[in-house]
C-alpha cells in the first residue's frame, strides 16, 4: 500500500549529535549549517532551514559526517528512515548510495594492482574466464582495457545500469543481464564507439568488470569486497547485497522515497543484479572512513587498502574529470575528489579534498539530489573550502497578482522552450528544469538556479512579446513569446521535452506537443510513449495499450531500451490516472 508522507512527519527531526557533546566551537558550525542553507543566491537575506528545505522536497530523512583535518568532526541524521513506522534516521541507518558503489569496486582492482595480480591495461578478455567480449567493428580494433571499464572510457553501452528485479519472478545472472536477455528487454553490453576516445557514463562497463572480479577471484562479490576493501577501510557495518533488506536487518535501512511515497523501483523491494553499480549499503561516517583513508594514502600516511602511489592513480584524471572510479574538480586553488548517485529512492554524495583532510558525505532515502549539493556548499561555504562562497544576495519586490497573466505563456529561445506559469505561490519559470520567479523591478526577475537576469518586453499595446536576458554584462538573444504551439519550428527532442513538463499542467497542450514532435518524426520513441500517456490520462486505455505494445515490438534495437523507458514514465506519471496505469503495467508485464 502507497504511504504518503505528510507535513506531521516531517515536523519531528532526529538530533542524534546533540546526544553526543561536542565542543562548543564544533556545535556552533552544526547550527550554522541546519540554519544557513542556500542556493546561488539568497533571497532578501534568507537562508533556508535544513528542515524548510526537507520539507521543501518532501525527504523524510537525511544523514551527513563531516570530516576535518582528517578525522570525522561531526555526524548527525535527521527525519525518518521509515515514515509509516516513525522509524528515526539515524548515523547508523544503512542507506544505497547508488553509483557510489563504484568507488569502492574500483579501489578492489586497484589494490589487486598494486599487489601485482592484475593488469589495469591489459586486454580484458585475458582477465574473462566465463565469457568473452565480443569485440565488433564499433571498436575499431581498439581492446578495452580494466582501467577504461572503471573511467566509463571504454565506449562501452548501458547508461545509468539496470531497472531492479522482482525477487518473487525471473531473475538473471550477471553474466546473463551483460549479454542481454531480448525478450525481457534487458540490452546487452556492447561497443558505442572505440574504447579511449571519450567519455560515456556506462553501468554495463561496470558491471562487466564485476565479472571480472568474480573471474579472478573465484569468489562471491560481497564477500570478495567485504574482506578486501570493507573491512580493511573500518567499515565493518556496510555491505554489497543484490537483495532487498532481510528479515536480521531490515529494521537498520532507510527506506526509498519518491515524491513523498514509497518508491517501488527502489532498494525496498527489488533485486538488483550487478552489485558494482549500486549493491553498497553503507552510511556518511563509514563513507567518510574512506575519504580520510585515501586522503592519508596520498600523503604517504597510511596503506590500509592502497599506498600513495595507487591512491594518486585513483583520483589522476583519465579523461575530462573522471578517474578510475571517481571525479576529481578545481574549485579555485584546492583540488577535491567526489561521487555522487540519484535513484529511484535514495541519493548521495560525498566530496574529499586531496589535500588537508577536508570531507562531507550526506545521504538521503529520496531521489531526489538537488538538496545534497545545497547542504554541500553550506558545508564548504562554513568550513571556509577553497571554492566555496556566500551566495550574492537578491532583493526582491512583490508584483500584484492581477499582472500575473500577461506573463504567462510560452517563449523561445536560441531554439529551446521556455514556459512562464502560476501556481498557489506565485509565477514559475520552465526551461527544462522548474525556477520560481522573483521580481527585482516591476518587469525584471530573477531565478535562483538560472543566472541570467530576465526583464519582460512589451510592443506598443503594453502586451508582453518577450523577455530579454542577461548575464553580468554580457546580454544573450532574447526569449520571443509564442501565442502557438503548432507554429514551433524547434528540434523534436525539445517539443517532447516541452510535452512531458505540460502532462501535469495541460494534458490537451501536452498532446499537441507530442503530436507535433511525430509529425517531424513518426518513429520518435519518446514521443510515442508520450502519447500512450495522454491517452492512460484521458482514460482511454485500449488506444495507449496499443502505442505502448507497439513500441515493443518495433523498437526492440533501440539505443534506449524500450520497457524500462515505458515502465520509468508509467511509475512517474502514474498519479495522473494510478488505475489505469498500473493496470498497464501489469498488461503488458513490464515490471522489472
Amino acid at each position: 500500500m502507497i504511504k504518503k508522507i505528510t507535513q506531521t512527519f516531517f515536523a519531528f527531526l532526529t538530533l542524534n549529535a546533540y546526544s553526543q557533546k561536542y565542543p562548543t566551537d564544533i556545535l556552533a558550525r552544526i547550527k550554522r549549517v541546519e540554519n544557513e542553507i542556500a542556493e546561488r543566491i539568497t533571497i532578501n537575506n534568507k537562508f533556508h532551514t535544513l528542515k524548510e528545505r526537507m520539507d521543501y522536497y518532501k525527504i523524510p530523512g537525511i544523514s551527513v559526517a563531516v570530516v576535518k583535518d582528517y578525522k570525522i568532526e561531526w555526524a548527525k541524521a535527521y527525519g525518518y528512515a521509515d515514515v509509516a513506522h516513525r522509524i528515526p534516521m539515524t548515523t547508523q541507518t544503512l542507506i544505497p548510495p547508488g553509483s557510489i558503489s563504484k568507488s569502492f569496486n574500483a579501489l578492489a582492482f586497484l589494490k589487486l594492482a598494486q599487489e601485482g595480480k592484475i593488469d589495469l591495461n591489459t586486454d580484458i578478455n585475458t582477465l574473462l574466464k566465463s565469457w568473452q567480449f565480443p569485440y565488433d567493428s564499433l571498436s575499431k580494433g581498439k581492446k578495452i582495457t580494466l582501467s577504461q571499464l572503471l573511467s566509463h572510457t571504454a565506449g562501452l553501452s548501458v547508461y545509468g545500469g539496470y531497472d531492479g528485479y522482482d525477487p518473487k519472478g525471473y531473475v538473471p545472472t550477471l553474466l546473463q543481464q551483460i549479454i542481454g536477455i531480448e525478450s525481457l528487454g534487458i540490452p546487452a553490453v556492447k561497443s558505442l564507439f572505440e574504447p579511449g576516445k571519450e567519455y560515456e557514463y556506462s553501468g554495463g562497463g561496470i558491471s562487466l568488470s564485476e565479472l571480472i572480479l568474480t573471474d579472478q577471484s573465484k569468489q562471491p562479490y560481497d564477500v570478495f569486497l567485504k574482506n578486501y576493501i570493507l573491512t580493511p577501510l573500518g567499515m565493518k557495518g556496510s555491505r554489497f547485497s543484490v537483495y532487498p533488506p532481510q528479515k536480521n536487518w531490515k529494521q537498520k535501512v532507510a527506506l526509498g522515497y519518491d515524491d513523498g511515497i514509497l518508491a517501488e523501483k527502489s532498494n525496498n523491494n527489488k533485486v538488483f543484479i550487478g552489485q558494482s553499480m549500486g549493491g553498497l549499503w553503507t552510511t556518511p561516517i563509514e563513507v567518510a572512513k574512506y575519504i580520510i583513508e585515501i586522503q592519508k594514502s596520498i600523503i604517504g600516511k597510511s596503506n590500509k587498502v592502497l599506498n600513495k602511489e595507487y591512491a594518486l592513480k585513483h583520483l589522476e584524471r583519465v579523461i575530462g574529470d573522471v578517474t578510475i572510479g571517481s571525479y576529481v574538480q578545481d574549485r579555485e586553488e584546492t583540488k577535491y575528489f567526489f561521487h555522487d548517485a540519484s535513484n529511484w529512492g535514495h541519493s548521495g554524495v560525498y566530496f574529499g579534498t586531496l589535500n588537508g583532510g577536508n570531507g562531507v558525505v550526506i545521504f538521503t532515502n529520496h531521489k531526489q539530489h538537488k538538496l545534497n549539493y545545497d547542504i554541500l556548499n553550506t558545508v564548504g561555504r562554513v568550513y571556509g573550502w577553497s571554492g566555496f562562497i556566500k551566495p550574492e544576495n537578491v532583493n526582491t519586490i512583490t508584483v500584484p497578482k492581477e499582472k500575473f497573466k500577461k506573463f504567462e505563456g510560452f517563449y523561445l529561445f536560441e531554439n529551446s522552450i521556455s514556459h512562464i506559469y502560476q501556481k498557489k505561490d506565485g509565477l514559475y519559470l520552465w526551461s527544462g528544469d522548474e525556477d520560481k520567479i522573483y521580481f527585482t523591478k516591476q518587469n525584471e526577475f530573477i531565478n535562483v538556479n538560472f543566472p541570467a537576469v530576465k526583464s519582460f518586453v512589451y510592443n506598443n499595446n503594453h502586451e508582453v512579446i518577450g523577455y530579454t536576458r542577461k548575464v553580468g554584462d554580457e546580454n544573450y538573444p532574447p526569449a520571443i513569446k509564442v501565442e502557438n504551439l503548432d507554429t514551433l519550428n524547434i528540434q523534436t527532442e525539445e517539443i517532447v521535452r516541452l510535452g512531458y513538463h505540460l502532462l501535469r499542467l495541460d494534458t490537451k497542450k501536452a498532446k499537441q506537443c507530442f503530436q507535433n514532435a511525430l509529425h517531424k518524426n513518426a518513429n520518435d520513441l519518446h514521443a510515442k510513449i508520450g502519447s500512450g500517456l495522454v491517452f492512460l490520462i484521458e482514460s482511454n486505455f485500449d488506444k495507449s495499450l496499443k502505442i505502448f505494445t507497439e513500441i515493443l515490438s518495433t523498437h526492440i534495437n533501440d539505443k534506449n531500451n524500450p520497457r524500462i523507458l515505458i515502465f520509468d514514465n508509467l511509475e512517474r506519471y502514474k498519479a495522473l490516472n494510478t488505475i489505469l496505469f498500473n493496470k498497464t503495467i501489469q498488461k503488458l508485464k513490464i515490471q522489472f
